[in-house]
């Protein structure tokens, strides 16, 4: 799913040919993401956000709580919910047009929706046990977007960012009634949700022989295909999924899995590293894995 217009054959046969003695235009080898640059708590009509940048993505997540009532108790998961919305501005990239731009937000909201609530603590989202519950709306706007498997990546720092930033409001009961609460406005009395085990995307793209990460637009045109794993710093892979046509063969793929966990756990936890210590940076870091 390429997002500007085709590249030469020329220029096919050059990238393919750097990547298969993996030599990169930029200089970077095939497991190396650009430099990233994270912003937390840039919206405060938000209870939790992010903004990121790297290479041709820029990403803005925002979090919203809200309590919701239980209305069918046989239905209830007896925990709270997580719910994506995903959203692409206009001059995102000039091929936005008709249902293209939906189709991207479609596919970011596929994936985060699957693999991101199985590894948060839904029950202590649990306001009144059978009766309220918080509902997490993280919401995604792609500013700007260079390929798809780079921008998967990218929103996935953005939404685990903004989960990190995100401060859920005390909760008390009223003295002498079990079911009504009062919500604290005293931000001091919050708590962050625990987001050491919500993963972060590692999409590999089949360029030639090869699988790289974060490709840029050229490199995407170049490509064959692509598949995007959600790694966490505890379990590994915990979720995996093609999203781009074309074939993959499977003993590169089970060979590239070490690889692919060694990026991902890094990428965990190299951003957890400068999230629990950037206060004294304002809420701005920057980091690359190179």
């Amino acid at each position: 799913m390429s997002l500007l217009s085709v590249i030469s054959e020329g220029e096919r046969r050059y990238i393919c040919g750097g990547i298969d003695v993996g030599m990169r235009s930029d200089g970077r080898s095939c497991d190396d993401y650009q430099m990233i640059s994270i912003e937390r708590d840039v919206t405060h009509n938000c209870d939790g956000s992010a903004h990121i940048r790297c290479g041709h993505n820029d990403v803005l997540v925002g979090i919203k709580l809200e309590i919701e009532s239980v209305v069918q108790l046989e239905d209830w998961n007896q925990c709270g919910r997580i719910d994506f919305s995903a959203d692409i501005t206009a001059n995102a990239s000039p091929m936005f047009e008709g249902r293209h731009g939906e189709d991207i937000t479609n596919v970011l909201v596929t994936l985060f929706s699957e693999s991101i609530p199985q590894c948060l603590d839904l029950q202590s989202l649990v306001v009144v046990p059978n009766k309220y519950f918080w509902v997490i709306h993280i919401d995604i706007v792609v500013l700007e977007c260079g390929s798809l498997p780079s921008l998967i990546d990218s929103a996935a720092i953005a939404v685990k960012s903004a989960l990190f930033d995100t401060k859920i409001p005390s909760v008390s009961a009223v003295a002498g009634d079990s079911e009504d609460f009062v919500v604290s406005d005293d931000m001091f009395e919050s708590t962050r949700l625990d987001v050491s085990r919500v993963p972060l995307f590692v999409t590999l793209t089949r360029i030639s022989t090869r699988y790289v990460v974060d490709v840029t637009p050229e490199e995407d045109e170049a490509s064959i295909a692509s598949i995007s794993f959600a790694i966490n710093s505890s379990e590994g892979i915990v979720y995996m999924k093609k999203i781009k046509s074309g074939s993959l063969h499977p003993e590169p793929i089970q060979h590239t899995h070490e690889k692919v966990q060694k990026v991902g756990q890094t990428l965990n936890e190299v951003l957890m590293m400068k999230l629990s210590s950037d206060s004294q940076n304002k809420g701005k870091i920057s980091f690359s894995l190179n």
